[in-house]
């Protein structure tokens, strides 16, 4: 699944109120990000306030509002995950920027090595 289909497939998953089939896509796509650990932390989240209703220890009130906390961190995630996924191009060019910049230093710390401190 492209990731832009996958962003918006999430998306109505928590606007239909699915947030385990939500959390479920994005642990298997997820896999070996760190973002990874957000999913899990909210996944579990979910799990408890789950088992809190069931159990009758938690206010409606209160399953709701830890609910919506679960939504809006899943919401965020995603969008999080689009900024960083906006344009694949500017950020292979931005890596290349960065290489050239170290290449350029270590070329200068050579070129400065008669400046240099050894004690």
């Amino acid at each position: 699944m492209k990731p832009k289909a996958l962003y918006q497939y999430v998306r109505s998953l928590v606007a239909a109120g699915n947030l385990d089939q939500a959390l479920q896509v994005l642990q298997s796509y997820l896999t070996k990000s760190p973002k990874l650990d957000e999913v899990l932390h909210q996944a579990g989240r979910f799990a408890t306030i789950r088992k809190q209703i069931r159990l009758g220890s938690v206010s409606n009130e209160e399953a709701e509002v830890t609910t919506n906390q679960i939504q809006f961190g899943i919401l965020e995630l995603v969008s999080e995950m689009e900024k960083t996924a906006v344009n694949p191009e500017l950020q292979q060019e931005a890596e290349q920027a960065a290489a050239t910049i170290q290449i350029a230093e270590k070329i200068y710390n050579i070129d400065h090595i008669d400046n240099a401190n050894f004690s």
